[in-house]
């Protein structure tokens, strides 16, 4: 009997996975097929072999799982579950439209990126752990494997997109195209009598490492962003010795690529559902791990759209641009006016102590380069007039010239204010202006203040914050 032991994190009295008919129920089949997980989480055992010989694919995701748990230290259990169903799909690539990018970056070095493309390396499909390959090499690599291209894994990205480096272009092109099936590169082969067109294929799956803030925002649009953090002294992981990683890692790849192989034709016309509030570029990057989720059982389809929604919605993974931050502050700087002269708001901008915008490259911002950010966002200065005698250049909110439309393209939304709920009280039962209650708060008498819409008392915080009833409309 082959055993993964819980406590060693190795796999015990190794024997060859053989297929075979019957139940795992039977302990007689389980016997036969030599390969089991014992003592594995809450105590139940885990078998590799299902029904009619086939790959049990939960048990797969899981064992792996289990080793990659072992030596990693990870940000969130979110992350392991994106790093499992990726390394999956790269088995059953040619099942996908799209394959995501998988993208680990640290503010500090040592914080265990390469680590993990080391561990990808032992699972993925034709891995090829990089630094420095050449663009040509790459897609040359890729067009000789046709139908079955090579897992990339490109380490130390920051030293190709963090200095002056000609060919970086050509290999930021090559990683953002090859993210959909069918993309493509010609390259002219040949001498100057014989030179022809070449077309090459440039769809492979590619995980990569890197220093914060280096790799292209290109590039993380379409990945699934891990952020990697040194260890805490209190955090240990298990020794990685590579001779005894690589046995282990054998022993689960042969299992995976052949249940991998065994959904294919499933994976390939799957429409797995994407949570809520996940659309766009962002369903398009989870959709291949969902199906494959799917395609293991209830418990890892709810995993992965988990993950998905702590990826996409619950942090912020893809952080704002210069122009995203800019248009953010803005909003947070103008509040609910109607408008603002252009010196009033680089003035409210670089007040702050710790604004950006009071030192850019050496410089505070000023209305010149404040106008060049905006009007990449459709923003333009006019003539504005904030009362009868005050009038100068400056911005609308409204208008399809103005920041409403810029930050409902570019920005999140603002998350809504917590109404209480007796304010769905009738407005003749609220307490009037100046008439003394209790403030639920403090436990003291106050003098309520008036909504300026409709002159009633307004008790509740967000009431108070907005300045009038959450529910009055002007």
């Amino acid at each position: 009997m082959t055993n993964f032991n819980i406590e060693t994190g190795k796999f015990e009295n190794v024997t060859p996975l053989a297929r075979v008919e019957g139940d795992i129920r039977d302990a007689s089949v389980t016997a036969e097929i030599g390969l089991e997980l014992h003592e594995y989480r809450d105590d139940t055992d885990v078998t590799l072999v299902t029904h009619s010989g086939g790959t049990n694919g939960a048990g797969v995701l899981d064992a792996i799982e289990q080793w990659l748990d072992g030596y990693l230290s990870l940000p969130s259990p979110h992350a392991l579950t994106a790093i499992v169903l990726w390394a999956a799909h790269t088995w059953s690539i040619r099942s996908f439209y799209v394959t995501p990018r998988l993208v680990m970056d640290s503010p500090e070095p040592g914080s265990g990126k390469t680590r993990v493309l080391e561990l990808l390396a032992l699972l993925c499909r034709d891995a090829k752990l990089t630094i420095s390959s050449t663009t040509p090499a790459l897609y040359r690599r890729i067009a000789a494997a046709e139908d079955q291209p090579p897992t990339i894994l490109q380490d130390e990205a920051d030293a190709i997109w963090g200095r002056n480096n000609p060919a970086a272009e050509d290999l930021r092109a090559l990683y953002n195209s090859g993210y959909k099936r069918g993309a493509t590169v010609d390259r002219c082969e040949g001498d100057s009598k014989s030179m022809k067109v070449v077309e090459f294929p440039v769809f492979a799956p590619v995980a990569m490492a890197g220093l914060s803030g280096k790799i292209p925002a290109t590039i993380t649009s379409r990945a699934i962003n891990i952020r990697m953090a040194r260890r805490a002294p209190g955090e240990h992981v298990r020794e990685y010795r590579e001779r005894v990683v690589a046995d282990e890692a054998e022993q689960l790849r042969y299992p995976l690529a052949e249940w991998m192989d065994s959904i294919s034709d499933d994976l390939t016309y799957a429409t797995p559902e994407v949570p809520e509030g996940v659309r766009d570029r962002p369903a398009e990057v989870w959709e291949a791990l969902l199906a494959i989720a799917d395609a293991a059982g209830e418990r890892w389809s709810e995993k992965a759209r988990a993950a998905c929604r702590w990826f996409v919605l619950e942090t912020d993974a893809d952080e704002l641009s210069l122009g995203g931050r800019l248009l953010r502050d803005i909003r947070d700087v103008i509040g609910d006016r109607e408008a603002i002269f252009s010196s009033q708001l680089i003035n409210e901008l670089i007040e702050p102590d710790d604004s950006e915008w009071a030192d850019l490259w050496g410089k505070p911002l000023d209305q010149r380069r404040l106008a060049r950010e905006l009007k990449k966002y459709g923003i333009k200065s006019a003539t504005v007039r904030l009362d009868r005698d005050n009038r100068a250049k400056g911005y609308r909110v409204a208008g399809e010239d103005g920041f409403a439309q810029a930050w409902e393209r570019y920005l999140p939304a603002k998350p809504a204010l917590v109404r209480d709920s007796r304010d769905n009280r009738d407005s003749s039962e609220l307490p009037q202006v100046n008439d003394g209650f209790e403030c639920h708060a403090s436990g003291t008498d106050v003098t309520a203040q008036a909504c300026h819409i409709c002159d009633n008392a307004m008790v509740f915080p967000a009431d108070l914050a907005l300045g009038h009833h959450e529910g009055c409309i002007a």
